[in-house]
């Protein structure tokens, strides 16, 4: 069941963190990559909402929720919260406050089956996009298959890696691209009859939970 997409959009959400297969150059080390924890609707595989750092962590998701509230009412109009949110286990006791004050239903992914996700999916789709850049490090930093390191250094050599902040701007055009890409049929896929199922955020609700914090990487 958990493979099945919805109907419309708005009425599942999942999220997960990626480590973005991009090296970064901080000066010491040119083998340096960030987190992205995405929210996608399930739709489509629309990215909702994303948030960058250094690693996975509360702060992060949050950020990325956040993001993701935001970014649905100005596609929208109306300030609305998904039905369902799917994620996976990582803090969830600490982070089922914020899931249930933004959704009608938390639905985390069965213990060691965190890939029935429909992101994990998504999440290999986008990699294949990234494999032209020349910072793009591989399929992740422990696999067999990686990147050349001849061709990591002579792509350093060359000015080619970026710092942190480029790696950065390079996943935000990701996200924009992917975006632009998927809205129209997002917005094909819209029904105003879907909001006799999608609530509308209660705004007083989602301040007590996640505050009004300047958004940013």
């Amino acid at each position: 069941a958990d493979r099945r997409r919805p109907s419309q959009p708005m009425l599942m959400w999942v999220s997960d963190g990626w480590d973005a297969e991009l090296y970064y150059d901080n000066g010491k080390s040119k083998y340096n990559r960030l987190n992205i924890v995405m929210v996608i609707d399930a739709y489509n595989d629309y990215i909702m909402g994303y948030a960058i750092g250094e690693r996975e962590c509360s702060e992060l998701i949050i950020e990325a929720y956040r993001d993701a509230i935001y970014h649905a009412e100005a596609l929208f109009g109306i300030p609305l919260m998904p039905w369902q949110i799917q994620s996976d286990n990582y803090a969830k006791k600490s982070l089922l406050p914020y899931y249930s004050a933004i959704c009608k239903d938390y639905t985390p992914a069965r213990v060691g089956n965190a890939k029935e996700k429909v992101i994990e999916q998504y999440f290999r789709t986008i990699q294949s996009k990234l494999q032209l850049l020349p910072n793009y490090s591989g399929h992740n930093i422990t696999a067999k298959k990686q990147v050349n390191d001849d061709f990591i250094n002579m792509n350093a050599k060359n000015g080619l890696i970026p710092d942190r902040e480029g790696v950065i701007r390079q996943l935000q055009a990701l996200v924009e691209v992917e975006r632009a890409e998927k809205r129209a049929a997002l917005y094909r896929g819209w029904d105003e009859r879907v909001k006799e199922k999608v609530i509308m955020l209660d705004r007083g609700k989602y301040l007590l939970q996640f505050g009004e914090k300047s958004r940013g990487n």
